[in-house]
């Protein structure tokens, strides 16, 4: 156990930053998940990139990322798989506007189970400025235990991406 007095004797001889310096290089990311790292594998899943779709009435989706909770425009907590005493589901959506008109895209939170309805009702209006890039986000309530899916589309209703996640007991 480490007192207040070893931490001096640290300071005192420069050996404290060292610690530091050491405890930050164990705590940043690694580009690699070491074998049988579910949580990991799990976090990269719960990221959608469009980068092989085509751009839908002027729309691309480049990523659709599934999440516990989202800061200052960042996702935190990347997942798949929530239980329902987590109370919320957060999805960050960054799209593409190919055409940098003004527009909107419906973002609604859809039973795995169906097939997705080439345009759906419900679910919540987003705007998306004269921009070429855009980032937004949009969030649901967990429900009951099952397989759900995130649908993002284009004001007229075509399907731009979607994202699958599930909510345990």
């Amino acid at each position: 156990m480490v007192g207040p007095r070893s931490i001096q004797n640290l300071r005192r001889r420069g050996i404290a930053s060292l610690l530091v310096a050491s405890a930050l290089l164990v705590a940043a990311p690694v580009s690699a998940d070491p074998p049988g790292d579910d949580v990991a594998r799990e976090a990269r899943s719960a990221q959608t990139t469009g980068e092989e779709s085509e751009a839908v009435d002027g729309l691309r989706i480049t990523e659709i990322t599934l999440a516990r909770n989202i800061e200052a425009g960042q996702v935190v907590d990347p997942t798949t798989t929530f239980a329902a005493t987590d109370g919320r589901v957060m999805v960050l959506i960054r799209v593409e506007n190919t055409t940098g008109a003004e527009t909107d895209i419906r973002v609604s939170f859809e039973r795995a189970d169906r097939e997705v309805a080439a345009s759906g009702s419900g679910g919540v209006t987003l705007h998306i400025p004269a921009r070429p890039r855009y980032r937004t986000q949009a969030r649901t309530g967990t429900r009951a235990p099952g397989r759900y899916r995130v649908v993002v589309r284009t004001a007229a209703g075509n399907v731009l991406g979607t994202a699958d996640y599930e909510v345990t007991g």
